[in-house]
């Protein structure tokens, strides 16, 4: 047997070295996992292994805290969030043709906490949801199986919508303008893949009117945008729609007190009026 002198064979091979540190590394993600779904009971789903490489923890647990910790808010906003729902339906309901189903886009669709909400619409939609965050693929399509909605999910930036001008009959933001890096950008590709008199529902979190509401706002900022995946609390959202060339049909703001910083919204519908 013949040993190199300059004893290589004692070092391990680097491509293997590598390929066994990220193995280790979701082996050690799984079981973080799995030990906050045992403690705690969250819904934890199944998460392909193309995620867990690309995306970074970080974003495995944002989708976890959306999937899992946002009861309190629900239980706050739901029944002024299903007016708002019923008007949206209402103002789509003459886009239903023949045997076609209204095609909606859901940007942001993060865990599809809106299937609900279209399966009771009583039309027949065909979703389409688009989110930058991997790991909310999962969430979405398992609620999208119980409430029995057709959907289909996207991997992308709402900035630049990977769909053709005049692709959709009605596209929806809830929670979503708050977090995308440009307002503006994104008013703007809404308005690109929306039809000729397409709508656009939002239900959004906005900068405070009152001067103490808004300082707190300010103060806890950084800590918003560093715990909830870049979410702004001082956006002017209702200021972005209206400057976009969007048409506004209806608008309501909102003050849900017990949601602190986050209390002051914005719901409503616009209409793309381009030719």
């Amino acid at each position: 047997i013949s040993i190199p002198n300059d004893r290589s064979w004692m070092k391990p091979n680097a491509e293997s070295g590598e390929n066994e540190r990220k193995m280790c590394k979701m082996q050690k993600r799984r079981l973080f996992l799995a030990s906050i779904a045992a403690s705690t009971g969250l819904t934890i789903p199944k998460f392909s292994r193309g995620c867990e490489r690309d995306a970074p923890i970080s974003k495995k647990l944002f989708a976890l805290g959306m999937a899992n910790g946002m009861g309190h808010y629900y239980e706050v906003v739901e029944m002024d969030r299903q007016d708002e729902f019923s008007k949206f339906f209402s103002s789509i309901r003459s886009k239903q043709r023949d045997t076609d189903p209204i095609k909606i886009l859901e940007i942001g669709v993060g865990t599809g906490s809106n299937m609900k909400e279209y399966s009771q619409s009583g039309l027949e939609l065909e979703i389409t949801g688009i989110d930058a965050n991997p790991y909310m693929q999962n969430f979405a399509e398992m609620n999208a199986r119980t409430s029995g909605v057709p959907f289909h999910f996207v991997l992308g930036d709402v900035g630049k919508l990977p769909f053709s001008d005049n692709s959709f009959d009605a596209i929806v933001s809830t929670l979503v303008l708050c977090s995308v890096p440009n307002p503006t950008v994104t008013l703007k590709e809404i308005s690109r893949v929306l039809k000729p008199g397409g709508i656009f529902f939002y239900w959004e979190h906005i900068r405070s009117d009152n001067y103490i509401l808004r300082l707190q706002q300010r103060f806890f900022e950084p800590a918003q945008q560093l715990l909830a995946d870049g979410c702004h609390l001082t956006r002017e959202t209702d200021s972005d729609i209206i400057n976009s060339g969007l048409r506004v049909i209806s608008s309501t703001r909102y003050n849900f007190k017990p949601l602190g910083v986050i209390a002051p919204h914005i719901a409503g519908l616009a209409e793309c009026t381009k030719v």
